[in-house]
């Protein structure tokens, strides 16, 4: 059976949170490793609570892909208006 990224697409849009956009998606193959990334760009709406978006996001993450891999970038600490976060899931296949 092949694979489709259409499975993560489905998990990805359980990801919504109030003032919280995806800017980019992507889904990438390594075939020697067998390994799936999908390397996704959130950007955070100036004036909200950013660290409760943060930490909405993050449980949403952990929640809906138990058993990938993970990696979410901290909040920078800035008070600019322009707030991006970067997350890297990754799946042996």
């Amino acid at each position: 059976m092949e694979y489709s990224p259409l499975v993560q697409v489905r998990y990805v849009e359980k990801l919504k949170v109030p003032g919280v956009e995806l800017q980019s998606f992507e889904w990438n193959y390594n075939e020697a490793e067998n390994y799936i990334t999908m390397p996704l760009k959130f950007d955070f709406q100036y004036g909200k609570d950013i660290s409760h978006q943060y930490k909405e996001l993050q449980k949403k993450l952990n929640n809906n892909f138990r058993t990938y891999d993970i990696d979410i970038s901290s909040l920078p600490v800035t008070k600019k208006q322009n707030i991006s976060i970067d997350v890297k899931i990754g799946e042996a296949m």
